[in-house]
């Protein structure tokens, strides 16, 4: 048996697919969505405007906007009995852990149906919850019912303060949101389309994509950052302790996406 002459570790410089939703260009630091520059959606829409771009192929119109930001909160709830499975959790556990043990859950007992859109609308509309649930059950607190009145940042905040939130501390998580939505064929989406692409059901797939997500070499970098800085302890300690950990020939986390 023949084998190749050079392995794509990482899958680095493999294309396994073309791509109409998301271009990086890391070279120039750009990230368009379907054509829009972020910085032009970050500015001027919200979420929903950004999810319907990706999820439908363009900008919606006012009732598009309507029907979507209706379909969101309609589907916000999560069972009672899923509080009571996050209650039997322990509180130190990862955020990460809980999510994706949780839409895991919610996927039990369901019909075995390929993902599409309406479902993940559900889905998305529900992962604030889920997070924002734990996050008081751990500091001994009732979760906040979601408001089908606000907006996919806005309610984000709610229910996790349980105060409706100043428009600014909403437009920055909006913003956030935003950027986050989607970012080319990274190691979650990958994951969530190679599950997907075996006809497994949207819950699976995205389980798997969380699993993937929860690695510090991805969406679990913010947990190392933290404890380099703890370590760092003080601005002036900064130079010495990076140049130690360069000359040791370790990994510097936090530092943006590899293609940049």
């Amino acid at each position: 048996m023949s084998h190749p002459k050079t392995i794509a570790r990482g899958l680095e410089g493999v294309v396994i697919d073309t791509s109409s939703i998301c271009l990086i260009d890391g070279n120039a630091g750009r990230l368009i969505f379907r054509g829009y520059d972020i910085h032009d959606l970050a500015s001027h829409t919200t979420f929903e405007e950004v999810a319907h771009l990706l999820w439908k192929g363009e900008l919606p119109t006012s009732s598009q906007l309507e029907e979507l930001k209706n379909q969101l909160s309609d589907a916000r709830s999560i069972p009672e009995s899923t509080i009571s499975l996050m209650r039997s959790f322990p509180k130190e556990s990862s955020p990460l852990d809980i999510l994706r043990t949780v839409v895991s859950a919610l996927g039990v007992g369901r019909p075995l149906e390929k993902p599409d859109v309406p479902q993940a609308i559900a889905l998305t509309a529900k992962i604030p919850t889920i997070v924002t649930a734990f996050y008081r059950l751990r500091q001994g607190q009732k979760p906040v019912p979601p408001r089908s009145d606000l907006g996919h940042a806005a309610n984000y905040l709610y229910m996790m303060t349980g105060k409706e939130p100043e428009k600014a501390k909403a437009d920055a998580m909006n913003t956030y949101l935003i950027s986050l939505s989607d970012h080319g064929m990274n190691a979650s989406t990958f994951t969530a389309r190679v599950v997907a692409s075996t006809w497994s059901d949207i819950y699976s797939a995205v389980t798997a994509a969380i699993g993937a997500l929860k690695g510090p070499l991805h969406g679990g970098a913010p947990g190392p950052v933290l404890e380099m800085l703890q370590e760092i302890d003080k601005p002036e300690n900064a130079e010495e302790w990076m140049s130690a950990q360069l000359s040791q020939g370790k990994r510097l986390m936090g530092f943006g996406h590899r293609v940049y």
